[in-house]
């Protein structure tokens, strides 16, 4: 393993230990969810540079699987009688499975109408 891969990995484990932990500390409302909008909007950056900046392919898609996410969560706890963590997954499970779907008809599109595309994806949603 490189030096900087191991760099790499202490810090995510350390900041997902640190997203796990520090809501027990946090008492007042107001901080709770500055960190659970902080933690989200961190995860859509980084899911952002894996599709444009590694695999090099720009998704304006993205907001529809967080979008979509959130709704299914809020809709399966009370449908369902799901707790949070059960209706969350629920969600991940559904999202990659559309995910899939869609990823089947948009990979088959290059560069510029692949961006065009998944524009138009989020403009149906």
């Amino acid at each position: 393993m490189r030096g900087g891969s191991r760099t790499s990995l202490v810090f995510w484990i350390g900041f997902v230990i640190l997203t796990l932990v520090l809501p027990q500390f946090l008492r007042t409302g107001y901080l709770i969810n500055a960190l659970i909008v902080t933690v989200t909007w961190i995860i859509f950056a980084l899911s952002f540079d894996l599709s444009a900046g590694h695999v090099g392919t720009v998704s304006l898609g993205h907001p529809v699987f967080f979008g979509l996410g959130a709704y299914v969560t809020a809709l399966a706890a009370p449908a369902l009688g799901l707790d949070y963590i059960g209706s969350v997954l629920l969600s991940m499970i559904a999202m990659g499975v559309l995910a899939f779907v869609s990823g089947i008809a948009f990979f088959r599109i290059a560069e510029v109408t692949f961006a065009i595309g998944t524009l138009g994806a989020l403009i149906i949603a």
